[in-house]
């Protein structure tokens, strides 16, 4: 699931946008940005986005 929740968080799409369009709730999708984060050792979206790129998952 995690990969599933790259892409949408690239733009400028709020969590609760994420949910919506993913039907999740948002603090679903808060706890998958969490566990992304600390998976990919980082601390902020913007820097998720970078290293998911790097690594091709988006």
């Amino acid at each position: 699931m995690s990969c599933r929740s790259c892409g949408p968080l690239q733009g400028p799409a709020t969590q609760r946008e994420i949910g919506a369009a993913l039907f999740l709730s948002i603090n679903t999708v808060k706890a998958y940005n969490k566990s992304l984060c600390r998976k990919l050792g980082v601390a902020s979206r913007q820097d998720a986005v970078k290293v998911a790129r790097e690594l091709g998952l988006i």
